[in-house]
C-alpha cells in the first residue's frame, strides 16, 4: 500500500522526502527540496535570486487583496531574507516554505488553521499537512505512550512517535 492511500482528505503537501513510488494522491512539484503536492491543492512557487518560496492555502494580503497566490509567491521571493515582514501581513489559512542561503524555513499561519506536522527521526526533516503521512514516510508506528483524547492529542502531540 502506498503512503497516503487511506487519507480521506488528501489536500496538502509533503516536503523533504524523495519517495515517488510510495506516495498516493501527490505529485512532484518544482522546488529545490523534494516537494509533493496533492493535485487539487492550490499552491505557487517562485524564485528570485537566491530565494525560492512555496506558498499554499487561502491567503489575502489586506493592503493588496487583488493579488493571487502566484503574485504573493513572487512578492515573497522578491523580499528575500525580509520575507517575514510580508508573511506577518497575510491573513487566511496557509503554509509557507522559503529557501534562503541560510537555510529552509517552514511555517503556517499565525492562528494555526493550516496544520503542519514535522518528523525529525530520519536523515532529513519531513514536513507535511497530514501527521500519518509524515510519520509513515519514516515508518513510524503509533507511539505506545500516546494517550488519545476524544478530540485529538494535547498540545503539539500526535499519536506517532517523533512526529509533532
Amino acid at each position: 500500500m502506498k503512503h497516503g492511500e487511506s487519507l480521506l482528505y488528501p489536500f496538502g503537501f509533503l516536503l523533504g522526502t524523495d519517495a515517488p513510488d510510495q506516495l498516493a494522491h501527490f505529485e512532484r512539484a518544482s522546488f529545490p527540496v523534494p516537494l509533493w503536492v496533492n493535485g487539487n491543492t492550490s499552491y505557487a512557487t517562485a524564485t528570485k535570486g537566491e530565494c525560492t518560496c512555496f506558498l499554499t492555502g487561502e491567503i489575502v494580503l489586506p493592503a493588496q487583496p487583488q493579488l493571487t497566490i502566484s503574485d504573493l509567491a513572487q512578492l515573497l521571493a522578491q523580499s528575500g531574507s525580509k520575507y517575514q515582514d510580508i508573511v506577518d501581513q497575510f491573513i487566511g489559512r496557509f503554509a509557507v516554505a522559503i529557501i534562503l542561503p541560510s537555510g529552509l524555513f517552514v511555517q503556517n499561519d499565525a492562528s494555526g488553521m493550516r496544520s503542519l506536522y514535522f518528523n525529525v527521526s530520519g536523515d532529513t526533516p519531513i514536513v507535511g499537512t497530514h501527521a500519518s503521512l509524515v510519520a509513515g514516510i519514516n515508518e513510524q508506528s503509533v507511539s505506545a505512550v500516546a494517550r488519545f483524547r476524544k478530540f485529538g492529542c494535547p498540545g503539539i502531540s500526535t499519536p506517532f512517535a517523533n512526529t509533532f
